[in-house]
This record gives structure tokens, C-alpha cells and sequence, in this order.
């Protein structure tokens, strides 16, 4: 077979363009996998024993634990994840009430260029407001910037 660097041609196991059904790519895998096994244990054994220990103890049982997630799932209460979110939704309403109110004046938190002229960090010029040079900052909106935006990543990120 052919090298090149593209996935799509790694053999007919890997292919994810294959016509093989996935039952069959997914056992080739396996197959594959679990012949490198044993040179990799005697790779891990001639290079440290304390890793082919820590392979076979924790990350292999992990395998296990991580294997029985993927088939059964986890649980959520849909109920208390809305909930949450309508916390979350409050306290950053709360923060850019207290904001704007120290501002005197309404402005995008998500916004460098506003967040730094609110702050009196910039006047025309580009300006990071990242989390190190608000917490640099002296000026009591820029905490205030610094939990809606922790509050925002959260929100999205569920």
C-alpha cells in the first residue's frame, strides 16, 4: 500500500471513506491495537518499569471505567441543568447591572476595545483585556468583567 500523510488512506480499517461496514473497521482497529500491546509493554518495561506500571494499573483499569461510560451513558436532570442556567443567566445580568451603573454607561463585556475604553486602558488603539491585565487593573468593573466572562464560558461550554 501507498504512504502518504493523509488519513484517509491508513489501510482498510482506518478509512473512514471505506464502503466496509463499521462493525468491520471497528474490529480491525481492535485487532490492530491489541497486537501493539505486547511491543508496547516491552517498550514501557525496557524503558522504565514505573511507567509499564502506571499503564497497567491506572491507565488500562481507566480504559475499563472509561469504555463502561461510553455504552451506558451518563445521567442528567434536565430540570436542575435549567435551573442552573437560569442562576447563571441572573448573576451576569447582576454583574452588568453593577457595571454599567460604575460606568455610567452600557458597553459589551466581550468586547476588548469597549471593555478597555470603559476601563481607561486605550483610547484608539487595540488593548488586551485578557484576565492577567484585568486583574492588573485597579478599577472595580474590571473584577466585575472578569466574573461574567468566567460565568459566560461556563454557560456556553454546557
Amino acid at each position: 500500500m501507498k504512504r502518504t500523510n493523509s488519513c484517509y488512506s491508513a489501510g482498510p480499517g482506518m478509512d473512514v471513506r471505506s464502503s466496509l461496514p463499521g462493525e468491520f473497521r471497528s474490529a480491525t482497529e481492535a485487532v490492530l491495537t491489541w497486537h501493539m500491546m505486547d511491543n508496547v509493554m516491552n517498550k514501557l518495561e525496557e524503558f522504565n518499569p514505573v511507567l509499564l506500571y502506571a499503564f497497567r494499573e491506572i491507565e488500562m483499569k481507566i480504559v475499563i471505567i472509561l469504555a463502561c461510560m461510553e455504552l451506558s451513558g451518563i445521567g442528567i436532570n434536565i430540570k436542575s441543568l435549567q435551573e442552573l442556567s437560569l442562576v447563571t443567566s441572573n448573576e451576569m445580568q447582576s454583574l452588568e447591572t453593577k457595571a454599567y451603573d460604575l460606568a455610567g454607561r452600557k458597553f459589551n463585556f466581550s468586547s476588548p476595545k469597549e471593555v478597555g475604553q470603559v476601563l481607561g486602558l486605550s483610547k484608539d488603539k487595540k488593548v488586551s483585556t485578557s484576565k492577567a491585565v484585568l486583574e492588573k487593573c485597579d478599577n472595580p468593573i474590571s473584577n466585575l468583567v472578569i466574573s461574567w466572562r468566567k460565568l459566560s464560558a461556563t454557560k456556553t461550554k454546557v
